[in-house]
């Protein structure tokens, strides 16, 4: 994909289908109890061939969330809705073009219940989907614990955690969602535990704790090994940032990590998990910590960081490593209605579908689809909330009584 795609794309046409309940008339102030309910949609996603979006929708105060899958190309067309009663859906991953993988809970008791007991009972399924929706059906799948990545790289499989009988620390499987199978990958273990695997679904970073000297620590697997290689030790009284985000595209013998390395803010650095040094500063402001933004489509570019993100006031800014994808960014940001916590949700395969999310101040949640030169809305997560009736946020500046400038946020009455 260039990176003059959106430009033929994006028409600047914003249509809107009744897939969440429209706004309600003006009322001030809102009750409390507006501010409490659920979101009205939310896991907002596309399939990986663009062609079919898939949300969590609740219709009722009182109800459950259902599974709710659409026509991409006609969200004005009649949904597949499934509810998994007498359990409630809590989320779900597309595993393949077809086949979604979901999570439900039922609630078996009232309170804590012995050890670790707690008082609901956690359960999966994959629903496969037909041309005819009627016959889309989904089946329970017993001891599947929690998805970890859907492994844009390999269709049909996913990566699942499970704690086995009588073990404190998960084992990680590839599970086949056609064939119902699945393969062990690793265990954490006393020693090295909290894993944290590639786009391909390799174990990559570990952590751990040295009781003796009060350290914790941070392991590093190197693609193809089976050995843990521990990359840092950082007293517990330390309290400056460590953290690997993945292997340096310009040297792949180190490490991109984000960390202090002795400054008062956070820096992206090139680090050698050999000689534990750092190569190069890649990044680093005097003004503020950085984090960082990963490439917006998982299934070419799965472990690609595109940007260096840090904030000015309330804004978000970025120091771009991609041009088209910042390409993307800027001309979203020109079409979302009070754009400002904004990203995209979900990307098609082949870059030419996306979900966009935005919130803030303004915006309590909405969620948009680009698809066939169209940037349509979705629906909102709180739909009972006008833009026009809630308020700004602005930045203040002050001294703390040891003469450090402080900044804060107010939010500013709309009257």
């Amino acid at each position: 994909m260039k990176g003059t795609f959106l430009v033929g794309t994006m028409l600047a046409l914003i249509t809107g289908f009744g897939i969440a309940a429209q706004a309600v008339e003006k009322v001030e102030p809102y009750a409390l109890e507006e501010w409490a309910k659920r979101s009205d949609i939310s896991n907002v996603s596309l399939s990986p061939d663009g062609e079919k979006l898939a949300l969590l929708k609740i219709a009722t105060k009182d109800g459950n969330p259902n599974l709710e899958v659409y026509d991409a190309n006609d969200l004005g067309a009649r949904p597949l809705i499934m509810d998994a009663k007498p359990m409630e859906i809590t989320g779900f991953y597309w595993a393949a073009d077809d086949k979604i993988i979901f999570s439900a809970r039922l609630k078996v008791r009232d309170k804590i219940d012995g050890f670790n007991q707690g008082v609901y009972k956690y359960a999966g399924g994959v629903l496969t989907l037909d041309k005819d929706p009627k016959k889309s059906q989904w089946t329970k799948i017993s001891e599947i614990g929690s998805v970890k990545s859907t492994l844009p790289t390999k269709p049909n499989k996913v990566l699942i955690s499970v704690y086995e009988k009588g073990s404190r620390y998960p084992s990680y499987y590839e599970y086949d969602v056609d064939r119902n199978i699945r393969k062990l990958i690793t265990r954490e273990s006393p020693k090295v535990y909290l894993f944290s695997f590639d786009g391909e679904g390799n174990p990559q970073f570990g952590e751990g704790y040295d009781a003796q000297t009060d350290e914790f620590l941070t392991y590093y697997r190197k693609k193809g090994s089976k050995d843990w290689q521990l990359i840092n030790r950082q007293h517990r009284g330390n309290f400056e940032s460590w953290t690997p985000v993945g292997v340096d595209p310009l040297s792949p013998t180190d490490l991109l990590v984000i960390a202090h390395n002795g400054n008062n803010t956070t820096g992206l650095w090139s680090f050698n998990p050999d000689t534990l040094k750092y190569n190069e500063l890649i990044y680093r402001r005097a003004g503020g910590d950085v984090s960082y933004r990963s490439h917006t489509n998982r299934y070419t570019n799965p472990d690609e960081i595109t940007a260096v993100s840090y904030r000015v006031g309330r804004e978000t800014k970025h120091e771009w490593f991609d041009g088209e994808e910042k390409a993307i960014y800027d001309q979203l940001k020109g079409l979302v209605p009070y754009a400002d916590r904004m990203r995209i949700n979900s990307r098609s395969r082949d870059g030419n579908s996306m979900v966009v999310f935005n919130t803030g101040p303004r915006d309590p949640g909405t969620y948009y689809l680009l698809k066939n030169s169209r940037f349509m809305v979705i629906g909102s997560k709180k739909p009972q909330f006008s833009s026009d009736n809630l308020a700004d946020v602005k930045v203040i500046n002050y001294k703390s009584r040891d003469g450090k400038d402080i900044e804060g946020f107010i939010t500013v009455p709309n009257t």
